[in-house]
C-alpha cells in the first residue's frame, strides 16, 4: 500500500532508489514511471486549489516537463518537504528529508527545488 507512512533517512531512500535502477531489469524500470492515474489528489486538495498528481507502478511520476532531468522519473514526495525518486536515464537516485516542514502542496518546497536543480546542473557541467 503506498503512502502507508514509511520512514527512513534520505541516505537510506537513495539507497532504495539505486537499489530498484541496479537489481530490476531494464524492462522492469522503464515501466515504473508509465503513467497509470492521473487527476487531482482529494487529500491535499482544497475548494480553493486542486494539487494533480499522476501515479505510476506504486510511484509518483511527474511529466519529463516538470523536473530538472527532462526525463522520465520515479519517486515520492513525503511530508513537509521530503522528496526521493530515480532517474533511471541518468543513472541517479536522489533523496532530501528535512527537520523542518515547509507548509504548502507537495512538489513545492524551495529547498528541495534548489538542491535537485543544482545536482542536475552540476551533472551537466561535470
Amino acid at each position: 500500500m503506498g503512502a502507508a507512512g514509511g520512514v527512513g533517512s534520505a541516505r537510506g531512500l537513495s539507497r532504495m532508489y539505486s537499489w530498484l535502477l541496479d537489481a530490476f531489469e531494464p524492462g522492469t524500470v522503464a515501466d515504473i514511471p508509465r503513467p497509470e492515474t492521473s487527476g487531482s489528489d482529494l487529500v491535499p486538495s482544497s475548494p480553493a486549489m486542486s494539487v494533480e498528481q499522476r501515479f505510476g507502478r506504486g510511484f509518483m511520476v511527474p511529466s519529463a516537463e516538470e523536473t530538472p532531468a527532462r526525463s522520465a522519473t520515479f519517486g515520492h514526495e513525503g511530508a513537509g518537504g521530503t522528496t526521493a525518486f530515480a532517474d533511471p536515464g541518468g543513472g541517479l537516485a536522489f533523496a532530501y528529508a528535512t527537520t523542518r516542514i515547509a507548509l504548502g502542496p507537495p512538489d513545492t518546497d524551495p529547498r528541495a527545488e534548489a538542491l535537485i536543480t543544482s545536482v542536475y546542473q552540476a551533472l551537466r557541467t561535470g
